[in-house]
């Protein structure tokens, strides 16, 4: 059995009939050459004026300024082009460009990628988890934005301790959670036990501790630990909101 059987009869393990064969049909379908500009050291005018230039016709994209679709397939043509070799333009399938297009990279940021998982970097795994944490955190709410959810949390507590993100620093107090918890159900909250004017370390620590029981005596899914809201760490407190 050759490469090519091996890999049909694999598919046809997996796949029904119906899906076998739409699968196998559009591996026969001729697949154009398309190209993506690097719009970090170039631009779709200097990419079409050296397009051009060189007699090579293309298509652009209505929804991706930086795709191109070559009408003929002019690869090797393409790889002759000072644009492509010095890493203007990219020959590049549509299929992969959809990642950079959803993730919108910017210059000088760091993008996790499944490197960093093979080579087990804790950082970005983390990077990882999180998201993954915040995605499902989102879809519990019902997508709600962070800041549709500090407008309603701010319409449960006394003015004072209102907010305008999660990086204030009076967050750290633990105050803002304990009025909001106590929003939603008054009885839960023990004002004796709250550290409110002047709190030193140990009393912000104090508060922390108890909204965070407090919360899971509610039901709520915690993320986050105390020292995440001492120290305000914005990210994690989305999580708790």
């Amino acid at each position: 059995m050759n490469n090519s059987e091996l890999f049909i009869s694999k598919l046809n393990n997996k796949y029904p009939l119906d899906e076998l064969e739409s699968i196998l049909n559009g591996l026969k379908v001729n697949r154009k050459v398309s190209l993506r500009i690097n719009n970090l050291k170039s631009n779709f005018e200097e990419i079409d004026k050296a397009l051009k230039t060189a007699n090579i016709s293309f298509s652009k994209l209505d929804f991706y300024d930086n795709a191109i679709i070559l009408d003929n397939d002019n690869e090797s043509k393409i790889r002759e082009l000072d644009i492509y070799n010095d890493g203007k333009i990219y020959l590049q399938s549509l299929s992969s460009m959809i990642p950079p297009l959803v993730l919108d990279a910017k210059a000088n940021e760091k993008i996790a990628s499944y490197k960093d998982i093979q080579e087990g970097r804790k950082k970005h795994i983390l990077a990882i988890v999180w998201q993954l944490m915040r995605a499902h955190t989102l879809k519990i709410i019902g997508e709600k934005s962070e800041e549709e959810l500090i407008e309603w949390a701010n319409s449960k507590i006394p003015e004072e301790r209102r907010i305008k993100n999660l990086k204030e620093k009076k967050l750290g107090d633990g105050l803002f959670w304990i009025d909001l918890l106590a929003a939603i159900e008054p009885r839960c909250i023990r004002w004796d036990l709250i550290i409110k004017e002047n709190p030193s370390d140990k009393d912000r620590e104090m508060n922390a501790k108890y909204a965070l029981s407090v919360a899971r005596g509610l039901g709520a899914m915690i993320f986050v630990v105390w020292e995440d809201i001492t120290e305000v760490k914005s990210k994690l407190l989305l999580t708790f909101l």
